[in-house]
């Protein structure tokens, strides 16, 4: 369980140091932090009662997308700023660090046996890593189609809509 705790801590802080990067008002960071961090053990739990990496991301994806366009609409500010860095913990990095590997053991190895090993590595490793950042993409799409209509009038105030938006 502390185990747990930490990768979450430090998935925050992940997604903190991404949204610091972009320059979000001040009070953005502390949720870009949040939903980073519980955006991550969130697919942890999932892909602890489900075998597929690539359903547990899209589901995370899709559920810290739509937590993101309600409290964006609260604190007045565009969702793709809270959104953004709370995926950035769910990238697959160690998939694609072990897929580059494969293939650079695959270019070196002589032995033909080991090369067929390596090169179903790389297709095993390479697929999770693409399907992985596709559930990610499309998770989020999904929540931000879905409310596509409050995109644009999530930083508006509502004498700015009734003034110059007609119905």
């Amino acid at each position: 369980m502390s185990e747990f705790l930490i990768n979450g801590i430090f998935a925050a802080i992940a997604g903190l140091g991404f949204s610091y990067a972009n320059k979000p008002p001040k009070q953005i960071l502390i949720f870009c932090a949040l939903f980073g961090g519980c955006g991550f053990m969130l697919r942890v739990l999932i892909l602890a009662n489900t075998i597929n990496y690539a359903l547990a991301t899209f589901l995370s994806a899709l559920c810290v997308g739509l937590v993101c366009v309600f409290v964006a609409q609260k604190l007045k500010t565009p969702i793709e700023i809270l959104a953004f860095p709370s995926l950035l913990p769910m990238i697959p990095g160690l998939f694609a660090y072990k897929t580059v590997l494969a293939v650079f053991m695959f270019i070196k190895s002589e032995d033909e046996a080991k090369k067929i090993h390596y090169l179903v590595e790389i297709f095993d490793y390479g697929f999770t890593t693409i399907s992985t950042m596709f559930a990610l993409a499309i998770g989020i799409s999904v929540a931000l189609l879905v409310f596509y209509e409050k995109s644009f009038t999530m930083t508006r105030r509502k004498n700015f809509r009734n003034k110059y938006i007609k119905k």
